[in-house]
């Protein structure tokens, strides 16, 4: 799923407020005079470039009427730094001892069977406790791509649909930016610290740009109460940063709220993108460094 229908779907729902295996490969992405004496920087561990391909599996079966099926589609790391690969492929499987020498094919049939596997289970639930009403159905849906690539940092997006019963699924975004080097995820050791207070402006702007209000009272109508304070006599309105890691993308910085997390369901995932140039100053040095 391209970054631009991810961000366009997002703003959608806050108006609101509103079996085959496949692959196919994806493209991938004036010094000055150092003095005699001065001590050279320690070279980066490993910056291969990171190629990936796109993997395709679904799996499905009808059970006691219930339809079920699991699908997953993403960006599968193949050739690059090794750790880096094996970081990137046990957050994409939600497996740290993933089978290295098995097919990507085997590793996607394996995860949508374990993904069945628990609908099973969560059906037979449904029966033990004698429910009146059964889910209509038992989903998983999940997106995974590679939307950014420099010489020391590399960032994938994802989105997963669940649905297990109850009056609507779950959605959860999320995006990841890792080192090259040594498979760090970064998340807020991106900036100084103590600096979220710093940030905050740009994100409550980015916020009331989500929700589409023109004041921060206004934006104070759009969230759950128990997600911000605001001083009406100082206009400062204040929320804690979101749970999920801050990701870099495009020269800006995308904090990501999860579903409930600071407004209703039907507000989806708010977000906003902060440009780096405008929060140079609180971006630590050892992220500022990767940037270059």
């Amino acid at each position: 799923m391209k970054k631009h229908l991810f961000l366009i779907a997002a703003a959608i729902m806050a108006v609101s407020c509103g079996s085959s295996t496949n692959n196919n490969e994806q493209n991938d992405s004036t010094t000055d005079n150092q003095m005699l004496e001065e001590t050279p920087k320690p070279k980066a561990l490993d910056n291969k470039p990171l190629k990936v391909k796109h993997f395709y599996d679904s799996l499905g079966f009808t059970v006691k009427e219930t339809p079920m099926f699991s699908v997953i589609s993403v960006d599968f790391p193949v050739e690059g730094s090794q750790k880096l690969i094996d970081v990137i492929a046990s957050w994409e499987l939600y497996d740290s001892t993933y089978d290295k020498n098995a097919s990507v094919e085997t590793l996607l049939r394996k995860y949508n069977q374990s993904n069945i596997d628990d609908f099973k289970s969560t059906l037979q639930e449904f029966e033990d406790n004698n429910a009146e009403v059964m889910p209509y159905e038992l989903s998983h849906q999940k997106t995974i791509e590679k939307v950014y690539e420099n010489e020391k940092i590399v960032t994938f997006i994802s989105e997963i649909s669940d649905y297990q019963g109850g009056t609507h699924g779950m959605y959860v975004f999320e995006g990841k930016t890792f080192s090259k080097s040594d498979g760090k995820i970064w998340a807020y050791d991106m900036f100084k610290e103590n600096s979220w207070q710093n940030i905050l402006p740009y994100v409550v702007k980015g916020l009331r740009e989500y929700f589409n209000v023109q004041t921060n009272e206004q934006l104070t109508e759009m969230c759950n109460s128990s997600s911000f304070t605001y001083d009406k006599g100082t206009d400062v309105f204040t929320i804690n940063p979101p749970e999920g890691n801050p990701y870099f993308s495009n020269d800006s910085i995308m904090f990501l709220y999860s579903c409930y997390e600071i407004a209703p369901y039907v507000c989806g995932t708010p977000y906003t993108s902060v440009a780096v140039k405008d929060i140079q100053q609180y971006i630590s040095p050892s992220f500022a460094e990767l940037l270059k």
